[in-house]
């Protein structure tokens, strides 16, 4: 198998926050093109807490952030769950898009407002964040630094996972490179890795490869890339990295469902691909159904199916997805639903995202038909990976 170096999506983090003074800013180190930067989003509850920006972009979302006390959403709108920084860097600074989730699902963000935030001029967003609720940030640009530390030391949870090699990079963006052996004769679904600091957490890593794909094959190897933490933000005028002293694989979930590690882990990933691979078989039925309208299928009319695809499970397939679990793991038909439904609406917008990028395309005769034939066949192998055991 060849190596896979994947880029890992950070799971569960929390609020940022920025400075204020615009004399401490005026006394920062010089920001480093090549390198990395750090924005900070203060609240109004006077949380800081930075994310990093490398070169070209950066961002996080989080779900902890003051609310505007008494308001409530006007009509049937969904109060804002969470609160979604897009960087981006720019000649002068960085652009920062700021957008909000409504709900507990993270699947579509409403717009809020783009600003630009510089070395020397925090930026304050107010009323665009309180007319749905949200208390107001403050941005601001500051240096991030790397101060000297050991590398990490890894574990896993199960002898067939060898670590081969661990490095650390600074640029573009501050990570550690870890590279890992499958010993077992069996697949890797996907892992978690936490990042520790002083023998407690301080991130949690999702890696996965893409499509169903299995991580790891039996004997091969993988390389992952994690984003080193940065530390809180203090008084001063730069941020400061926060090297992680352990790294640890703390869950396996293999390919045939069985785990190592983990258990609440790998039950809810093991849950989350029941739901994708569901989803798919839908979404696969009405690209089906559009090939043999033959000339009269139309992307609106294959916009509107997919679109109508529920995303709320049944409760036949909410019982499914329980029964389809290794022994050994178990879930509650509550906390079924919820990850069911996350993963039925995740799956309906990336088929609908799949759709506008086409959509986007030159005009060509029969492309509709020729877009069909692949898509099906692309979303049918991904179906196939997720169902095979």
């Amino acid at each position: 198998m060849r190596p896979a170096m994947l880029a890992i999506a950070v799971v569960g983090v929390t609020a940022f926050v920025a400075a204020s003074g615009t004399g401490l800013l005026a006394q920062q180190p010089a920001l480093d093109p090549q390198g990395s930067v750090a924005v900070v989003v203060t609240y109004a509850d006077g949380r800081r807490t930075p994310m990093t920006v490398g070169p070209n972009s950066g961002g996080a979302w989080t779900n902890v952030f003051p609310r505007v006390a008494g308001w409530a959403p006007p009509g049937n709108d969904v109060p804002v769950g969470a609160i979604n920084y897009v960087c981006a860097r720019t000649a002068e600074g960085v652009r920062v898009a700021i957008s909000v989730y409504r709900g507990s699902q993270r699947t579509s963000a409403d717009p809020i407002t783009t600003v630009t935030v510089t070395p020397d001029r925090p930026v304050v967003v107010d009323k665009e964040l309180r007319a749905v609720g949200v208390e107001a940030v403050t941005l601001t640009l500051t240096a991030l630094t790397m101060p000297d530390a050991p590398l990490p030391v890894v574990t896993a949870v199960s002898p067939d996972i060898e670590v081969v090699n661990l490095s650390m990079v600074e640029k573009p963006v501050p990570r550690y490179i870890l590279r890992l052996t499958n010993h077992s004769a069996k697949a890797v679904r996907s892992l978690e890795v936490e990042l520790t600091r002083g023998g407690r957490p301080a991130r949690s890593i999702k890696a996965a490869d893409d499509e169903g794909q299995v991580l790891m094959a039996p004997g091969g190897n993988v390389g992952l890339q994690l984003q080193i933490p940065t530390g809180r933000a203090g008084a001063g005028s730069a941020v400061a990295l926060a090297p992680a002293d352990g790294i640890v694989i703390s869950s396996v979930l293999w390919a045939d469902g069985s785990f190592s590690g983990d258990a609440s882990w790998a039950r809810d990933e093991a849950v989350l691909y029941f739901g994708q691979r569901f989803q798919l078989a839908r979404v696969i039925a009405e690209l089906e159904r559009a090939r043999a309208a033959g000339p009269g299928a139309t992307v609106a009319g294959l916009r509107t199916a997919l679109g109508n695809l529920p995303v709320e499970a049944t409760d036949g397939i909410v019982d499914e997805a329980r029964q389809n679990l290794a022994p050994g793991l178990a879930m509650s038909p509550a906390d079924a639903l919820h990850l069911l439904n996350l993963s039925l609406s995740r799956m309906r917008k990336l088929a609908l995202d799949d759709l506008t990028d086409f959509e986007s395309g030159p005009p060509l005769a029969g492309a509709l038909q020729a877009w069909l034939k692949t898509e099906v066949e692309r979303y049918q192998r991904w179906h196939d990976r997720l169902a095979a055991r």
